[in-house]
């Protein structure tokens, strides 16, 4: 973390003296707009830091992921704002006073989505398993959307009876990536 770079300051001492001038953030995460979390409480007394805290203003252009929940027709049902940003930069500026301190913010999504699948599937000799709706057997958790499923069916054999192995893999708009094994039983 660097120094943090003020943009006015009157001239006398600062007393907005933040921890650090950038945050990174995951996808999902919260991210706080206090004073009370960024101030370098250790250079200052406990009586500026309580001023500070009750007298600084925050001004942002954190954009929060916007949920749209449709029906089976597409139609929409209802709409909530999330209590995370959107990935993106984005800056925080703690006013006090004549003084201002800056701080970006920087969400990414670095994390793979979930995948809720169960351990093994039965399946019918002789299905054909390009028309097998493996969605109905699989979910997927994450922040953002995700691609279509990605089912590796080349390890199954439909026409003897067995257990095989099915490999199922899904991306999300970041590019992360989660597969996960499956054993499937020819009845």
């Amino acid at each position: 973390m660097g120094a943090v770079k003020l943009i006015f300051c009157d001239f006398q001492q600062c007393e907005l003296i933040l921890k650090f001038d950038t945050i990174n953030v995951e996808l999902g995460q919260t991210v706080p707009t206090n004073i009370d979390g960024y101030l370098d409480k250790n250079k200052l007394s406990n009586k500026v830091v309580k001023k500070i805290i009750k007298k600084t203003k925050e001004k942002d252009n954190l954009k929060y992921v916007k949920v749209i929940n449709k029906d089976e027709n597409g139609k929409v049902i209802s709409k909530e704002e999330k209590d995370y940003p959107e990935v993106g930069n984005y800056e925080m500026h703690f006013i006090y006073g004549n003084e201002v301190a800056t701080i970006k913010v920087i969400v990414k999504d670095t994390t793979k989505p979930k995948i809720k699948a169960p351990t093994s599937i039965d399946i019918f000799q002789y299905t054909d398993l390009s028309t097998f709706n493996f969605d109905e057997l699989l979910e997927s958790m994450d922040y953002n959307d995700v691609k279509d499923w990605i089912v590796n069916t080349s390890k199954v054999d439909v026409n003897t009876v067995g257990t095989y192995k099915l490999k199922v893999s899904i991306q999300d708009k970041y590019k992360n990536k989660a597969s996960k094994k499956l054993k499937v039983n020819g009845v």
